[in-house]
């Protein structure tokens, strides 16, 4: 319900069809199993850092931002007093870096 809801947003922003799907396709996974309501910063780092595993530094990175701007919303909403994304460091994206074994 949450996606759908940020989704219109981001079409009433007139932000590109592309940039709207990516936001779904980095929040979609991230929602299927918590409900964005009641997500702390231990639910974020851990999904973020289960990404890293096995995807490239620039992939955490855009999912951070996609769950950033996505919490902010929230917030702005007043659908959550506090936001949990408040506190999550911004990953660090080496200059080159190969996939993760």
């Amino acid at each position: 319900m949450y996606l759908k809801t940020f989704t219109f947003h981001l079409r009433a922003r007139n932000l590109s069809p592309r940039t709207i799907i990516a936001t779904e396709d980095y929040l979609r996974p991230f929602l299927a199993t918590r409900d964005p309501l009641q997500v702390t910063r231990h639910d974020i780092e851990d999904y973020l850092g289960r990404l890293a595993e096995h995807c490239r530094p620039a992939t955490v990175i855009t999912a951070w931002r996609h769950l950033t701007s996505f919490f902010k919303w929230l917030e702005s909403e007043s659908d959550i007093a506090v936001n949990p994304m408040t506190r999550v460091p911004k990953p660090i994206v080496p200059r080159w870096s190969p996939l993760p074994s």
